[in-house]
């Protein structure tokens, strides 16, 4: 729950943060879980975070925005959709990981040589494992 003020609002917001620890090939790519617990003036500085909410029904699917910090590509926009799926008992999260839209890189210098994050996109089957 995260409290906004300004001069015409006064309310709380529920707001889903996280962090993330993406490994490829044995490789640790990137890991931001140490700034899980890291309380930040905006909720928006961690890299998984958003309240964006899609149907009326459970399970309710849920829209994020992502971040690497690593890659920085201006114009490339993401989204991270959570839907819960679980099997069999076992707890599971089926994520959709999309790009909005394509990086243009700045107006007054070079295209972006890079047009992913470090993370793939594409689809993921999240399983809890105690």
């Amino acid at each position: 729950m995260k409290h906004f003020q300004d001069d015409v609002d006064d309310f709380y917001e529920d707001i889903l943060v996280g962090e993330y620890r993406y490994v490829e090939n044995g490789v640790e790519k990137v890991n931001t879980l140490s700034n899980a617990s890291t309380i930040y003036d905006s909720a928006f500085e961690h890299n998984i975070t958003g309240n964006i909410l899609i149907g009326q029904t459970p399970p309710r699917t849920v829209m994020t925005f992502f971040s690497d910090p690593n890659i920085d590509i201006i114009g490339l926009e993401c989204h991270m959709v959570f839907k819960r799926a679980d099997e069999n008992g076992v707890q599971k999260i089926h994520l959709n990981f999309i790009k909005t839209h394509e990086g243009v890189g700045p107006l007054d210098g070079p295209p972006p040589t890079v047009s992913q994050y470090t993370v793939p996109f594409g689809e993921y089957l999240l399983t809890k494992v105690n």
